[in-house]
């Protein structure tokens, strides 16, 4: 049979024409986290010399897990985020893209530990893969051992109850740290 053969360099050149330079990932909202897109930069800059690319996933990586789709207290990913800046999640949480997320910041990891001079993503990355596998085994692991699906976005017919704080809220945990 015919087989269909894509140059990388052209795959490379139309993920480019849709990075977000400004805030990570690709377009505008709603943002996924693009996972193959990322991994696919990351491969495409080790074998063809291209630091764009690494620093883009790194870059788009980073704006993830700083932003609002990566739960700060909780860990783990929530689906998507309904804006650019990656600020406001849908509060759903699969657990197909965590997994897919903990594989890719493995990666990014391995690269950063080798061509990050200060350490910084290394660090960055290795710490949010502990805290959404930990997430996975507190929250999506069942008694019995096995995994559950998903974390639905509505709790008691509102989305992301249990995820958002009033100033209230936060100002009564926080004490006067809720300033800062």
């Amino acid at each position: 049979p015919d087989e269909i053969s894509i140059p990388m360099s052209s795959i490379f050149e139309r993920l480019r024409t849709q990075f977000d330079y400004a805030c990570g990932g690709f377009g505008g909202a709603p943002k996924f986290p693009s996972t193959m897109a990322i991994q696919l930069l990351m491969e495409y800059s080790w074998y063809f010399r291209q630091p764009e690319a690494l620093q883009h996933a790194f870059f788009s990586l980073e704006r993830m897990i700083s932003g609002g789709i990566y739960d700060q207290i909780g860990g783990g990913f929530a689906r998507y985020a309904t804006d650019r800046e990656w600020n406001i999640p849908h509060f759903e949480k699969m657990l197909y893209d965590n997994a897919l997320l903990a594989g890719v910041l493995a990666d990014a990891c391995k690269i950063a530990t080798t061509q990050d001079p200060d350490g910084r993503f290394a660090v960055l990355f290795s710490d949010t893969i502990r805290e959404t596998l930990e997430w996975v085994s507190r929250e999506m692991t069942s008694p019995e051992g096995a995994f559950y699906t998903a974390q639905d976005a509505d709790s008691e017919g509102v989305e992301g109850k249990f995820y958002v704080w009033s100033k209230a809220e936060l100002q009564q945990v926080l004490g006067a740290a809720a300033e800062e």
